[in-house]
């Protein structure tokens, strides 16, 4: 039987691939699915009916490369490019259910909808609807954002993102091996 003991593992160019601490925790970075956020809506946000608004997720769980913007744009501009599974939701709500008709949720990459998800009220009012949607986007690494977008179709009620604990979010990583 052999044994084999080292601290450190490198690739060719010198870059840590695995690390220890002689202690039995070690660290990899070949296998992360970095960069990566969390962030969710710390409080509800009002906004006009039947116009479409970008939401201010303003609290970030996890941000791994401080890559998301929580303070002003309210997007994530990932440093590294590749291709990142992205989702969201937003707790849609009016105080009127016979006002709120529809709803639906976008995440934008550099201002266009890739993906929308749509809950229809019309056969059914409610005053609340919580709508999520995911998808899976090629990012350059420099340039490209992305953002997440809701609107509300509502005749006569006061409308907003409501929210419960972290009922409004947003996050993305990157796939690895994809």
């Amino acid at each position: 039987m052999s044994i084999l003991k080292t601290n450190q593992i490198t690739d060719l160019g010198g870059n840590n691939i695995i690390s220890s601490n002689g202690s039995g925790t070690f660290t990899q970075t070949f296998a992360a699915n970095t960069p990566a956020f969390y962030a969710y809506l710390s409080s509800s946000q009002s906004i006009s009916a039947n116009t479409a608004t970008k939401a201010s997720i303003d609290t970030e769980l996890f941000d791994s490369n401080n890559n998301y913007d929580n303070s002003s744009n309210y997007r994530y501009t990932p440093t590294v490019a590749g291709k990142y599974y992205v989702f969201a939701q937003l707790d849609l709500a009016s105080n009127s259910a016979s006002t709120y008709k529809e709803g639906w949720v976008q995440i934008r990459k550099n201002g266009s909808s890739v993906v929308q998800s749509v809950m229809d009220m019309r056969n059914g009012y409610g005053f609340e609807s919580f709508v999520n949607v995911n998808i899976v986007v090629d990012m350059n690494g420099s340039s490209d954002y992305l953002e997440v977008w809701g609107l509300m179709d509502d005749t006569g009620g006061t409308t907003r993102f409501y929210v419960r604990a972290q009922s409004n979010y947003f996050g993305a990583y990157r796939l690895i091996g994809a």
